[in-house]
C-alpha cells in the first residue's frame, strides 16, 4: 500500500482519481464500464461538468484500487477552530459511529507527489 498523494477538495480527490487511472493506462470509457456508471461519466468528472457524488465516488475507488483517508492535521487548524475546541459539553447529535482499527500510515520510500501534479 502507497500514498498516491494529498486532497484537501472534490477537485483534488478528482485529481487524484484521474492520475491512478492514467498510471494504470486505463481509459474513461472502460472505467465508466468496470464501476457500473453511465458512458462518459468519468470524462465529465474529470472535466468538471459533473460533480463526483456519493455513487461515482465509491464504484471509482474500487475499481482503481484506492482507499480514501481522512488524516488529522492539528497543525492546519484555523485560529478560529482553534478557539474553540473544547467548548462542547453536550453529547453528540448524532449516532456515534464506532472508530475503525488504526492504520498506520505507510512510510512512503520516495517524495509523495504534489496532488495536482499529473505529469508525474
Amino acid at each position: 500500500m502507497n500514498v498516491l498523494g494529498y486532497a484537501t477538495s472534490p477537485r483534488e480527490i478528482v485529481a487524484l482519481l484521474e492520475k491512478r487511472r492514467y498510471a494504470l493506462g486505463i481509459k474513461q470509457l472502460d472505467l465508466d464500464a468496470v464501476a457500473g456508471l453511465a458512458d462518459g461519466h468519468c470524462g465529465k468528472i474529470a472535466c468538471g461538468t459533473k460533480p463526483i457524488g456519493h455513487i461515482s465516488l465509491p464504484n471509482l475507488l474500487a475499481a482503481l484500487g484506492l482507499k480514501l483517508a481522512v488524516i488529522a492535521d492539528d497543525t492546519a487548524l484555523p485560529r478560529q477552530t482553534r478557539a474553540l475546541i473544547g467548548s462542547s459539553r453536550g453529547k453528540p447529535r448524532c449516532a456515534t459511529i464506532p472508530a475503525p482499527a488504526a492504520i498506520p500510515a505507510p512510510a512512503p520510500s520516495q517524495p509523495i507527489p504534489d496532488a495536482l501534479d499529473l505529469a508525474a
